[in-house]
């Protein structure tokens, strides 16, 4: 019977620790779900693809 009682308390643990979770989760503020700044408003540079010196030297030794 013993053996019983402790699957019991281990799953109202681990239902109470999943409700404890998913409401903590639920009541996030708003800066946690702020969207971050892209790399160009960072930096001032542009984003996207472009090719460097490095990125042709990469090309031309994979004969590209």
């Amino acid at each position: 019977m013993k053996n019983k009682s402790s699957r019991r308390n281990f799953f109202k643990v681990l239902l109470g620790s999943s409700a404890a979770a998913a409401f903590i989760n639920s009541n996030s503020s708003p800066a946690d779900t702020e969207k971050p700044k892209k790399l160009s408003q960072l930096s001032g540079k542009q984003s996207g693809y472009h090719e460097t010196q490095h990125i042709r030297n990469y090309y031309n030794k994979i004969n590209f």
